[in-house]
């Protein structure tokens, strides 16, 4: 689910993963495992993500549950 809300908020700003690269100071490897899901984030990388984007980390967690709440239902 957090790939996915990382891959959606990169999309949105029409972003391409080496322009997420460079701003989350992060390997275009990283960002491709997190988006398609084969790693998991810590707290801290979280709270990166959401600072590039310009949200707050409840705004992310809450795009997380609303992504989570969608593809259950």
């Amino acid at each position: 689910a957090f790939g996915h809300v990382m891959r959606q908020l990169r999309t949105e700003r029409e972003w391409s993963q080496l322009e997420l690269e460079f701003r989350l100071n992060s390997s275009s490897k990283q960002i491709s495992d997190v988006e398609l899901g084969k790693k998991k984030v810590s707290l801290l990388y979280a709270k990166r993500v959401a600072d590039v984007f310009g949200i707050t980390l409840h705004e992310l967690f809450d795009l997380i549950e609303q992504y989570i709440k969608e593809t259950e239902g």
